[in-house]
């Protein structure tokens, strides 16, 4: 920050009334007139001591690094492409972030994006489909993911919402093969030919379907061990 040691003993001379420190230096030639990159010279610090934050420039070099130092290091090494793709994909909680003033306008942005990010966990929640396209309009929100990995396209075959699913689709095809962390699945396995084949997954005496009317009553299956994938596109 471009301060000398007689800024922080101007710091500590000012909150603790104890000059020691600070006439020491000027003896030994400190000078009091010099400029920090903020513009401050010891005098004004002196004057006005919260003009340097003495916690953090203590912890600076200590090990482990402080959170706040930890984010100012992850916002100079990543983009903000890096940033909004975890927003996007339930890694990052903005709610964790502290204010930095050099990256405040990106924070306000990803933090407008994770509140549309939430919106439409709500919307899911209540299976409110109108809402939930207003904010689904375009391709990169429809890969947002819970906490399980799973798209909201994952949650509408679940429900069986065939109008909601052919939406979401034409948003964002690419959602149909993010696979979920719980039993890795995508929300439609594949695709054939405008045929959407869906998972049908038996895991010792559970059965869980995921199953949705489609114009077809292709079906395929094949066994991978112990676990048997039927890929099926009638309703049950």
């Amino acid at each position: 920050d471009g301060r000398t040691a007689l800024h922080y003993a101007a710091a500590l001379y000012g909150l603790r009334q104890d000059p020691t420190l600070y006439f020491l230096l000027m003896e030994k030639g400190a000078r009091d007139n010099l400029l920090d990159s903020e513009g401050f010279t010891a005098q004004d610090v002196r004057n006005n001591p919260g003009l340097v934050d003495l916690d953090k420039a203590r912890y600076a070099n200590v090990y482990p690094v402080p959170r706040e130092t930890e984010w100012e290091i992850s916002f100079a090494t990543k983009t903000a492409d890096d940033f909004t793709r975890e927003v996007i994909h339930g890694t990052l909680d903005m709610s964790s972030v502290p204010n930095i003033p050099e990256h405040l306008e990106l924070i306000e942005k990803l933090t407008l994006l994770q509140s549309q990010v939430l919106g439409i966990w709500d919307a899911v929640a209540a299976e409110d489909d109108r809402s939930l396209k207003q904010l689904i309009c375009e391709k990169h929100m429809g890969m947002v993911r819970d906490r399980d990995g799973r798209t909201p396209l994952h949650h509408a075959y679940i429900k069986k919402r065939k109008e909601l699913i052919s939406y979401l689709l034409f948003i964002c095809p690419e959602a149909a093969d993010v696979k979920d962390r719980i039993i890795d699945i995508s929300s439609t396995v594949t695709t054939y030919t405008q045929i959407t084949v869906l998972p049908y997954l038996s895991t010792s005496a559970k059965l869980l379907k995921i199953v949705v009317e489609w114009r077809s009553s292709r079906l395929l299956e094949w066994d991978t061990g112990e676990m048997r994938w039927m890929h099926i596109v009638s309703v049950y």
